[in-house]
């Protein structure tokens, strides 16, 4: 003001002043904004990454039980084919005894002790095949659910990188937001230097 004894430049500085005051709020309402997005981002951010750890020890421990069934159903089903076996062969040398004590009676008789042994053998032939079937089942359903824990934990990567993706983007946004708004106040800032040195 003393130097071109004029109002001019006081009430231009007051003008810039002005605009940085009226513009600092917006700024501060940006940041709270930005903050609590963030906050609410690693809130959703932590919550997903509790869930995916839920649910893998859940499907573990299933995966646990499963294979300790499929251990279980295998044992079972060698100790049955076993006891069938043993028991096929005690069987059958009581019936070959029971011909051989019986000779002299009729043939018809002999033959019904053979169909009968025969019948035996073929009920436990069948108890040994549904026990295998059983068993397929059941190997078939944990690789089913194995293969599904597989889609699902793929796609639970799929959604943790859509959403980094969008984060990292929405920083660039912003870096570049704050960018354009810092060099838009240095032109405005010039624009007003030069209007009052020109004054």
């Amino acid at each position: 003001m003393s130097m071109f004894k004029s109002y001019r430049t006081v009430a231009a500085k007051t003008l810039v002043m002005a605009d940085r005051e009226s513009y600092y709020p917006c700024l501060v309402e940006d940041e709270a904004k930005n903050r609590v997005n963030r906050r609410e981002l690693v809130k959703q951010l932590r919550q997903l990454r509790n869930h995916i750890k839920s649910v893998y020890y859940d499907t573990d421990s299933i995966i646990q039980e499963l294979k300790t069934n499929v251990e279980d159903s295998a044992l079972n089903a060698e100790i049955r084919s076993r006891y069938v076996k043993s028991w096929q062969r005690a069987r059958t040398e009581q019936n070959n005894e029971t011909i051989r004590v019986k000779e002299s009676q009729p043939l018809g008789q002999i033959e019904y002790y053979k169909q009968r042994s025969e019948h035996e053998h073929r009920v436990h032939t069948e108890i040994d095949l549904l026990i295998n079937i059983t068993i397929n089942e059941t190997l078939a359903k944990v690789d089913s659910w194995m293969s599904k824990y597989d889609k699902d934990i793929e796609a639970m990567d799929l959604k943790i990188q859509i959403m980094k993706n969008n984060y990292d983007m929405m920083l660039e946004k912003r870096k570049n937001l704050e960018k354009t708004v810092v060099n838009s106040i240095n032109v405005t800032l010039k624009q007003i230097l030069f209007i009052c040195r020109n004054i």
